[in-house]
């Protein structure tokens, strides 16, 4: 059996990992990144707006 090294992060490395077992492969999870939602903080305030010549 061959094996597959699975570089993509969670959870769509568990769902290439299924497929690659389905095809035969020995997939080896290896998340290499993390996908993480931050959160938004503004820190400006819009300058007045100048007269168009």
């Amino acid at each position: 059996m061959k094996r597959v090294l699975v570089t993509r992060p969670e959870p769509d490395a568990g769902r290439t990992a299924a497929r690659l077992r389905e095809r035969g492969f020995e997939p080896v999870v290896l998340p290499l990144s993390e996908t993480r939602t931050l959160p938004a903080v503004l820190k400006f305030r819009p300058k007045p707006s100048l007269p168009c010549w």
